[in-house]
């Protein structure tokens, strides 16, 4: 199959898969009345932009060898590595390597993220086992109410506040062993979560800890086109004596407070993270709940730095 053969695929499934989306969005622009399901609808199109993007670079990088065409869906064949394979190709014989999957909750994050962890050494510079490493665990294990419950009733900001207008908080900490690493600024910066719209408050205050978008009522679902594509992660109101799921863009997935019927703030995001109160984000709003939802925990670097410095100092 030729890559023009492809394109004429991928506009067919562009039309077929979003009809609904596609009407949905005409009616709105006759009608000029954009609600909340437009712009959700929109979301989708620019995912699939994005994957157009992505097959665009791969083509023009001449990395594709061939397409098969299966049921509803089209298989690219790529003359490429994966992410280990890449890394064994790179570092050869020549680095003793050694890779596993860590889990931020082993490292006093309040926060279940699994990621791929691999550390290379050259042989020159050791040449043993050190896949104890991964084993790493922290003596305690945090919940989200370890990492947020101070911030409360302390009231969220819709504006995107500047750096210089923290929010002044003199509580202690000596009796929470998370808020001691994490609460080093007497102010408090973006505090802060976007508009909510009246139907979202209203799924808010119908969903309890634990709970997400499938838990609601098929009538509360009815600005989506197709509610049962929606991931479990959407509307999710996090649990307090639980550590968190993944932190992606909570915006974007609308996580909610455990307690209050309100979005988790920029800052509360940025706590479940490990990041410390003294450090300020940048940017519009979305772009600050992005740039937490893509960081590695702060607490995880630090305490890898830590490991491998005892490692090459041996």
């Amino acid at each position: 199959m030729n890559s023009g053969r492809l394109v004429d695929l991928m506009k067919k499934e562009l039309v077929t898969y979003f009809k609904p989306e596609f009407d949905i969005f005409n009616r709105a622009i006759e009608n000029k009345t954009y609600s909340e399901g437009f712009f959700e609808t929109l979301e989708q199109f620019v995912l699939f932009e994005k994957s157009m993007k992505i097959l665009k670079e791969i083509e023009s990088n001449r990395l594709i060898r061939e397409y098969d065409e299966g049921d509803d869906i089209v298989y690219a064949h790529v003359l490429s590595y994966s992410v280990i394979e890449y890394s064994d190709k790179i570092l050869g014989k020549d680095y003793v390597q050694t890779k596993n999957v860590i889990n931020a909750l082993n490292f006093g994050v309040p926060q279940k993220r699994q990621r791929f962890i691999l550390i290379g050494i050259r042989k020159d510079m050791l040449n043993t086992d050190i896949s104890s490493f991964f084993n790493y665990k922290s003596e305690q294990r945090f919940t989200v109410r370890d990492a947020i419950e101070d911030l409360e009733d302390i009231a969220v900001n819709i504006s995107n506040l500047s750096s210089e207008d923290g929010i002044i908080k003199n509580n202690t900490y000596e009796d929470n062993e998370y808020r001691k690493k994490v609460c080093d600024s007497k102010k408090i910066y973006n505090h802060v979560v976007t508009k909510t719209t009246d139907v979202a408050l209203q799924r808010f205050k119908l969903l309890k800890e634990g709970q997400n978008f499938h838990d609601l009522s098929k009538t509360m679902k009815n600005t989506y086109t197709t509610p049962e594509r929606t991931q479990n992660t959407i509307y999710l109101r996090v649990i307090y004596d639980e550590p968190s799921g993944t932190v992606v863009n909570v915006r974007k997935s609308m996580w909610i407070h455990p307690k209050k019927n309100r979005a988790i703030s920029i800052r509360e995001a940025a706590r479940l993270q490990s990041f410390p109160d003294s450090f300020i984000f940048k940017g519009t709003k979305d772009s600050q709940y992005q740039q937490i939802g893509n960081a590695v925990p702060p607490r995880i670097s630090q305490i890898l730095a830590v490991e491998i410095e005892k490692i090459l100092s041996e």
